[in-house]
């Protein structure tokens, strides 16, 4: 039999993306506006630990912006940034842990988000610690027409993703570790 490892069956299926140009745009997913829960759920391989967005609903105005999941410090740390209409973070939650996720290896990242202010991010099924910056609650993902983009972040300080992502969901439950 020829069959692919598991890890061969994701790489297969996974979208590459170079940090220049690439980016995924889903246009307006409508069904996270005004979501009280969200989890997002995706296989990430970074080729680069650089800052970049990997999942959002975030534009160029202030009234765009609902959701932005991130790679931040130096790339290796998984932030999770939500807008409450009021002011320009109306939360924001960023992994500080030690997962310290590393160029070339698979992981799975999933992240959670319960209004007013929860917020859990697991990497490999294992909950990480978070730092949390709070400006406000965040009774609801605000509605935007701003389109869902994958690896891509459509404002003025665009920071694209370089490395693959694969099987992306998102879901309007908050699921737990199981």
């Amino acid at each position: 039999t020829n069959r692919l490892s598991r890890r061969a069956r994701i790489r297969k299926m996974s979208l590459s993306f170079d940090g220049v140009d690439d980016q995924v745009s889903m246009g307006d997913v409508t069904i996270v506006d005004g979501a009280t829960q969200l989890t997002a759920s995706f296989w990430l391989n970074l080729t680069s630990n650089v800052n970049g967005r990997i999942i959002t609903k975030w534009g160029d105005l202030t009234a765009d912006e609902c959701f932005l999941i991130s790679l931040e410090g130096s790339g290796d740390e998984i932030q999770f940034a939500a807008k409450n209409g009021v002011s320009p973070f109306g939360l924001q939650l960023k992994n500080t842990s030690a997962a310290n996720l590393v160029v070339g290896t698979w992981y799975h990242v999933a992240v959670t988000f319960t209004a007013p202010t929860t917020v859990a991010i697991y990497v490999n099924g294992v909950s990480q610690a978070l730092t949390t910056t709070l400006n406000g609650d965040v009774p609801s993902l605000q509605n935007t027409g701003t389109s869902l983009q994958i690896g891509y972040e459509t404002d003025e300080a665009a920071v694209p993703i370089i490395g693959l992502i694969s099987h992306m969901q998102l879901f309007t439950v908050s699921l737990d570790a199981n």
